[in-house]
């Protein structure tokens, strides 16, 4: 059961742990000693020192991971408010009165209210797209990123077996981590400004950014973009999104943001596209199978329209994935499926 003082332990397809400290201490740790200080007093020519030592207790991540069969060579950690940072080895979970903390490995650096730990994560990230993206403009590409809300890995593997992609099936598929807290501004903050919630200042539902986003590094390098969302504003972004209301009453504003970046394509007036597709998380939510399949066919569908006519490269990513809770859709925990999403870049212009 997650609470607002666990931590899951996760490789990229298998919850392994969820922790608390109660059940730690019920289960077995370790006690490490450190040093807390020092005291010094003069009693007539002698000079009396004393240090302080405090005890803590503690448990390896190590022996964690070992004993559930992933050794971790290296780990992405995420806490509360925005916590989030990559250890090149495995520390430490030390054990608190009503939290855990991560111990990093230099011994050194702590990271208080941890509450997700990735072993071994995927090699891009959400906040891959911006780099990638510029890097591609620099040269000269215009660029083309698509989101897919809600859209996590394995189940676009699924989505292929049962012939929904049949497109985006055919091109090189990466496995990506999003952020935590894995919503949709979180995500899409990542995505646009390169960096994690720790930096960007979006980790769950807020919509004011720290740092830069793609549109304002694409501008300083004399690059015009155009953004088009769904019906509302995700986060304030160095352009003004062009919003789409549904129109025709399907319950999906897919087709109007298909429609919007269609049109936007054919002006060829930009060098960076960014489009929001909302449907496949607005089925999940809902607890549609039905409606999801036609909106993941929907989507792909539309890839193909828009990524066979345009000359530059194509970036499809997700947002973050979901799970299932009872008879809907959910997502917004540090779980595989809500954190693990797809990554795919291809040259367009290839129906």
């Amino acid at each position: 059961l997650e609470t607002d003082n666990s931590l899951n332990i996760i490789s990229d397809s298998q919850l392994l742990y969820s922790l608390t400290p109660g059940n730690l201490l019920k289960s077995g740790y370790s006690v490490g000693v450190k040093t807390g200080g020092s005291s010094s007093m003069e009693d007539g020519e002698k000079t009396l020192s004393a240090t302080q030592y405090n005890a803590y207790k503690y448990v390896s991540l190590t022996s964690l991971a070992d004993a559930a069969g992933v050794p971790a060579h290296n780990v992405l950690v995420t806490g509360d408010e925005g916590g989030y940072a990559t250890d090149g080895a495995p520390g430490i979970i030390k054990i608190e009165k009503n939290s855990l903390t991560y111990v990093f490995s230099d011994g050194k650096t702590e990271m208080k209210r941890v509450r997700g730990i990735l072993l071994n994560p995927p090699e891009k990230s959400v906040t891959s797209v911006k780099s990638e993206a510029l890097g591609r403009l620099e040269r000269g590409e215009k660029v083309l990123v698509v989101i897919l809300d809600g859209f996590g890995y394995e189940q676009f593997k699924e989505a292929k077996t049962a012939g929904l992609v049949p497109y985006l099936g055919k091109y090189a598929l990466k496995k990506a981590s999003t952020v935590f807290v894995p919503v949709t501004n979180a995500g899409v903050a990542a995505i646009l400004t390169g960096e994690g919630p720790d930096k960007n200042g979006v980790w769950y539902r807020q919509k004011e950014l720290n740092t830069d986003d793609i549109f304002e590094a694409a501008a300083e390098a004399g690059k015009k973009s155009v953004y088009v969302e769904g019906n509302k504003l995700i986060v304030k972004t160095g352009v003004t999104p062009v919003l789409n209301a549904d129109t025709s009453g399907d319950g999906s504003t897919d087709d109007e943001v298909f429609a919007c970046i269609r049109d936007e394509l054919a002006k060829d007036a930009a060098d960076l596209y960014v489009v929001h597709f909302h449907g496949i998380d607005d089925a999940g939510h809902a607890g549609d199978d039905a409606r999801q399949a036609k909106a993941i066919a929907g989507a792909d569908a539309y890839m193909r329209t828009l990524a066979g006519g345009f000359d530059g490269r194509v970036i499809v990513v997700a947002d973050h994935g979901m799970h299932w809770e009872d008879a809907v859709m959910s997502h917004g925990k540090f779980l595989p499926s809500d954190m693990i999403v797809p990554y795919i870049s291809f040259e367009g212009g290839k129906s």
